[in-house]
């Protein structure tokens, strides 16, 4: 077995980064019901917190010849976007 990294940053309550050998990701969400997006693609996941049960869905980013795989860019925008939307319903909210 080799040696792995990962390392989990909790930026915001249901915002999170995640690093690792491989590179980062962003995952949005509460226990249970988590959404994140890297370089690879989607992956949403939904389950009960405590019970070990999950459903997993992932849809890759650019699979076939002619589809163009989203580069840094497109990974960025969507986390600032993501950002500014946790941003704007903790304001509406009063969150935090």
């Amino acid at each position: 077995m080799g040696w792995r990294f990962r390392k989990r940053i909790t930026i915001a309550k249901g915002l999170r980064i995640n690093v690792s050998e491989h590179g980062a990701s962003i995952g949005v969400g509460p226990r249970g019901a988590n959404v994140n997006i890297s370089h690879h693609g989607l992956r949403e996941t939904a389950g009960i917190p405590g019970s070990g049960m999950s459903y997993q869905t992932t849809r890759r980013w650019g699979r076939a010849s002619n589809e163009h795989r989203p580069g840094i860019g497109a990974f960025l925008v969507g986390a600032l976007l993501i950002f500014v939307l946790f941003g704007f319903l903790a304001a509406l909210f009063k969150i935090g």
